[in-house]
C-alpha cells in the first residue's frame, strides 16, 4: 500500500527536493555526487521518459555538454556548479510535472544528502553514481559501523536514521537487479533494531521477509507496525497487511475479519475527504484485498463486486493522474482480479478481455522502466492467465507459447535474487502450466521433468516454512501432478502413493481453515484422482466411497455459490464418476440418474460459453457416458443419438487443436463406441486412422499403442468378413 502525500505536502516535498536543506553544508563536489543521484536514480530515469518531450530533452542535452565540459576541464569548480545546477533543473522540471514522482524523488533526495555529508560518504556516492553499486553499498556499511563506533554517546535514532538511508538505497539497487532481497532484509533488520518507532520501515521489512518465504517472521513485524502506529491510516496499512499474511497462512476467515476492519477504516477516510488521492488510492488497495478472501471462500459475486469498485476507483485516479506508473499498475491489477472472477464464473470471453488491457498496461509500465524487476514480474503474471485462457479454449500451442515466454523472465529474475521464496514459488508455477500443457499434448516424459522440478522447488519451500498453508498446498498440488504421470504410464499403485500423500496434506489444511473454498475444492479434485484409479484396478467398491465423499463435497460447494463455473463442473465429474461406477456394478438405473444430472450442468455450463473448449469435452465424456448406459439397457437407438452427439463435439475439439493428444484420444475412444454397431458408417477404420493421426505426431502413449493395434486387428478382420 503507498504512502501518498497531499497537494500541500507534494509541493513541500519539491520545496525541499531542490532546495538545500539547511541542516546538510555539503562542499562543491559532494553537491555534485547528491545531483548526479538524483539525476540518474532509477526513478528519475523513469520519469523522464514517461515526460519526454522537446524540453526536456533540451535539458538532458545541456547536462549532457556540460557533462563532457567537467570531464575534459578536470572538474573546475564553476563547471561543475553549472553541471550541478542543470541536473537539478531536470529533476525539478519532471517533479512539477508527476506528483508521485516528486513525492519519491524528495526521500531519495533526503537519504543521499545525509550520506554525501561526509567525505567517506561523498565518496561511496561517487562510486554508486559510477555504477558500482555493490561496493558503495559495503563502503556504506562499512561506514555506518565505524560512525556508529565513533559516537558510542550518540543517539541511536540519529544512526537508523543513517541505515534507513542505505535501506532505501538498497531497495533502490534492488529493484534494478544489483542486490538480493536477503541483502534489503539484512539493512532493514538493523534499521528497526535501532529505532523500532517507525512504523514504514516494519512495513517494508514485513513484506521483505514474505517474498523471502519467513511468513511467522512477516506477521510479526506487521503486528508491529500497528503497535507503533500514530494514526488511523497507518493502522489501516497495517490491519491489510496482516489480513493478507493471515490469508497466506490458510486463516481465511480470520484474514477476511482482519480485512474488512481495514476496509471500514479505508471507507471512512475516505468519504471524510473525497478529494484526496491518498484516501482514495487505500481504499482502492484494500477492495482488492477483500477480493480476494472473499474469492477464496468462494464468495466470486462479493469478490467481483469489490474488485469492480477498485477498478473504478482506480481507473478515474489514473486518469486524474496519467504520468502515475502507480496508478497505472492499480488499474492493471484490478482487471487482472475482476478478470479472475469473470474466469471462475465461466465468461472466458469477458475474462480474456480484462487480460489483454491488463497485458497492455503491463507491458507499457516495463517498457518505460527496463530494469523494474516488480515490472518484469507483472508480466510474467498476466501472460500466465492469458495461457490460462487459452489452455480452456483448448489451443494448447498458444497456451504453452504463453506459460514459456513467463518461464524464461522468472527464471531470469530468480537468479538475480535467489534468496527469495517468491521468485522460486513464480517458477513452480510455469513449470506446473507447462507440464499441464505438454502432459495433454501427449507428452509425458517432458511433463515428468517439469513435475518433477516444480515438485522440488513446492518441497523446499514447504520445508522452509511450515506455517504456510500456500506453500503446503503448493507441494499437494505438485504430487496430483506426478501422479497424473504415472497413472498415465501404468504405475498405478505408485500414482495411488502420492495422491494419497496430497490428500492428507490438504485434510490438515482444511483442519485449519474451514473457510476455504478452496482447499474444499483441492480435496474434492484428489477423492477424483483416487477414485479413478481405484476404477482402472477394479476396485469399483473402493472408487465408489472416494467418488461419493467427493460428490458430497462438490454439492456443499455449489449450494454456498451456484454462480462458480468450477464447482458446477466438480458437481458434474463426480456424478459422472459415480454414474461408471454404478454401470460397472450394473446398477443401470441409479447409472443413468447421475449421468443425467451431470449432463444437464454441463449443457447449462456450455451454453452460458460455448467458447470453452473444458466444457465442450465435459459435455462430450458425459453423453458418452449415457450412450454406454442406454446400450447396457439395449437401447441402440438411443445410445447411437448419444454417441454421435459426443462424437461431433469430440470431432470439433480436435480439429480446434490437432496437437491435443487429449483430443485426439478422445476422438478415437468416441469412434470406438460406434465401430462395433451394427449398420454405422463409422468402422475401426476409422478408429486406426486417428490413431495413426497421433502416431505421426509422436503424441501416442503405451496404452494408445495397444489400442491401435486392437483397432487394427479389429479393422482387418471386418475387412475379411466383407470379401467377397
Amino acid at each position: 500500500m503507498r504512502i501518498l502525500l497531499s497537494a500541500f505536502f507534494v509541493f513541500l516535498s519539491i520545496t525541499r527536493a531542490f532546495a538545500q536543506s539547511p541542516g546538510v553544508d555539503l562542499d562543491t563536489q559532494a553537491r555534485a555526487e547528491v545531483s548526479a543521484a538524483m539525476y540518474y536514480a532509477a526513478a528519475t530515469q523513469a520519469a523522464a521518459q514517461r515526460e519526454a518531450d522537446q524540453r526536456i530533452r533540451a535539458l538532458q542535452e545541456h547536462v549532457e555538454a556540460l557533462e563532457a565540459e567537467v570531464a575534459a576541464a578536470d572538474g573546475i569548480e564553476a563547471r561543475l556548479e553549472a553541471l550541478t545546477r542543470a541536473r537539478d533543473e531536470v529533476v525539478a522540471e519532471l517533479a512539477l510535472r508527476d506528483r508521485q514522482y516528486a513525492r519519491e524523488i524528495a526521500v531519495f533526495r533526503e537519504a543521499v544528502e545525509d550520506i554525501a555529508s561526509t567525505p567517506e560518504g561523498a565518496t561511496a556516492l561517487a562510486r554508486y553514481n559510477a555504477g558500482d553499486r555493490l561496493g558503495a553499498l559495503s563502503i556504506l556499511d562499512d561506514l555506518a559501523e565505524a560512525r556508529a563506533r565513533a559516537r558510542e554517546t550518540a543517539a541511536a535514532i540519529a544512526e537508523a536514521t543513517d541505515r534507513r538511508g542505505i535501506a532505501n538505497l538498497a531497495l533502490d539497487a534492488r529493484d534494478q537487479g544489483d542486490v538480493t532481497t536477503g541483502d534489503v532484509i539484512a539493512r532493514f533488520e538493523a534499521v528497526v533494531a535501532l529505532d523500532p518507532t517507525q512504523h514504514s520501515d516494519w512495513i517494508d521489512l514485513s513484506r521483505l521477509y514474505d517474498e523471502a518465504g519467513r511468513l511467522e517472521d512477516a506477521a510479526s513485524a506487521a503486528a508491529q507496525s500497528l503497535e507503533v502506529a500514530s494514526d488511523d491510516r497507518a493502522r489501516s496499512i497495517s490491519m491489510s497487511h496482516l489480513g493478507e499474511l493471515t490469508l497466506l497462512q490458510g486463516d481465511t476467515t480470520g484474514a477476511l475479519d482482519i480485512l474488512m476492519q481495514s476496509l471500514a477504516i479505508s471507507r471512512r477516510l475516505a468519504e471524510d475527504d473525497p478529494g484526496s488521492v491518498e484516501a482514495q488510492a487505500d481504499l482502492a488497495f484494500i477492495l482488492g484485498e477483500v477480493g480476494r478472501a472473499r474469492r477464496e471462500q468462494g464468495d466470486l459475486a462479493g469478490a467481483l463486486e469489490a474488485f469492480e469498485e477498485s477498478l473504478e476507483t482506480s481507473r478515474r485516479l489514473a486518469g486524474g493522474n496519467p504520468n502515475s506508473a502507480d496508478f497505472q499498475r492499480d488499474v492493471y491489477l484490478a482487471l487482472y482480479n475482476a478478470g479472475n472472477i469473470l474466469l471462475d464464473q465461466g465468461d472466458v470471453g469477458g475474462a480474456l478481455g480484462h487480460y489483454q488491457e491488463s497485458f497492455e498496461i503491463a507491458q507499457h509500465l516495463a517498457e518505460t522502466n527496463h530494469n523494474s524487476t516488480s515490472a518484469q514480474r507483472d508480466i510474467t503474471v498476466i501472460v500466465n492467465r492469458i495461457g490460462n485462457v487459452r489452455l480452456e479454449q483448448g489451443n494448447l500451442s498458444e497456451a504453452l507459447s504463453a506459460y514459456e515466454q513467463g518461464l524464461a523472465i522468472r527464471r531470469r529474475l530468480a537468479e538475480a535474487d535467489p534468496g527469495s521464496a517468491w521468485a522460486q514459488r513464480d517458477i513452480y508455477v510455469s513449470l506446473s502450466k507447462i507440464g499441464d500443457v505438454l502432459y495433454r499434448q501427449g507428452n509425458p516424459t517432458d511433463a515428468l521433468a517439469a513435475y518433477e522440478e516444480m515438485m522440488a522447488i513446492s518441497e523446499g519451500l514447504a520445508l522452509a516454512d511450515e506455517s504456510s498453508a500456500l506453500a503446503q498446498r503448493d507441494h499437494a498440488y505438485s504430487l496430483d501432478r506426478v501422479g497424473d504421470v504415472r497413472r498415465d504410464q501404468g504405475d498405478l499403485a505408485g500414482a495411488l502413493l502420492v495422491y494419497e500423500e496430497g490428500l492428507a496434506i490438504r485434510r490438515r489444511l482444511a483442519e485449519d481453515d474451514e473457510g476455504s473454498v478452496e482447499v474444499q475444492r483441492d480435496i474434492n479434485a484428489n477423492l477424483i484422482r483416487i477414485g479413478d484409479v481405484r476404477f482402472e484396478q477394479g476396485d469399483f467398491a473402493g472408487a465408489l466411497v472416494a467418488y461419493e465423499q467427493s460428490l458430497a463435497i462438490s454439492r456443499q460447494l455449489v449450494e454456498a455459490d451456484g454462480s462458480f463455473a468450477r464447482t458446477q463442473r466438480d458437481l458434474a465429474d463426480s456424478l459422472a464418476s459415480i454414474g461408471a461406477v454404478k454401470l460397472e456394478l450394473g446398477d443401470l438405473s441409479a447409472a443413468a440418474n447421475a449421468y443425467e444430472q451431470s449432463l444437464t450442468i454441463r449443457r447449462r455450463l456450455v451454453e452460458a460459453d460455448g467458447s470453452s473448449a473444458l466444457d465442450r469435452h465435459g459435455l462430450a465424456a458425459v453423453l458418452a457416458g449415457i450412450g454406454d448406459v442406454r446400450l447396457a439397457e439395449e437401447n441402440l437407438t438411443d445410445a447411437v443419438t448419444a454417441y454421435e452427439e459426443s462424437l461431433a463435439l469430440y470431432r470439433g475439439i480436435a480439429e480446434a487443436d490437432e496437437a491435443s493428444a487429449e483430443s485426439l484420444r478422445a476422438l478415437a475412444r468416441s469412434l470406438a463406441r460406434l465401430a462395433p454397431l451394427p449398420d454405422h458408417p463409422v468402422g475401426w477404420s476409422d478408429v486406426v486412422e486417428v490413431y495413426q493421426q497421433m502416431d505421426n505426431r509422436g503424441l501416442m502413449s503405451a496404452r494408445d499403442q495397444d489400442l491401435l493395434d486392437h483397432a487394427r486387428d479389429l479393422a482387418r478382420a471386418g475387412e475379411a468378413e466383407s470379401a467377397p
